[in-house]
């Protein structure tokens, strides 16, 4: 489903974004300069912390999510298989039970 692999990719896009702006951000604080540089400088390293640990986590999902799907994925589908089968096994009993 989507659902799994949007929970892994928005995480990284948001971070992008928010690099990005604080970026145009110092970039525009400098050209106006006025703001003093050493504040847009550290609005520019605000942001590459913020988005560093985003950055490998991209990378890491994507090399994880890419090759073989989200890491959880795999496990999740068994558990709910068998929970699936569980559900039925209990309906089957009930509908039995009911008509006799």
């Amino acid at each position: 489903t989507c659902r799994s692999t949007c929970r892994y990719f928005h995480l990284p896009k948001i971070a992008a974004f928010l690099f990005l702006q604080s970026f145009v951000v110092a970039v525009f604080l400098v050209e106006n300069n006025n703001f003093s540089f050493g504040n847009s400088v550290l609005c520019f390293d605000f942001a590459i912390v913020l988005s560093v640990p985003f950055f490998f986590l991209f990378i890491y999902r994507l090399f994880s999510g890419f090759v073989h799907g989200p890491p959880v994925s795999k496990q999740l589908n068994k558990m709910r298989e068998k929970w699936r089968k569980k559900r039925m096994r209990r309906l089957k009993r009930k509908r039995r039970a009911a008509k006799k």
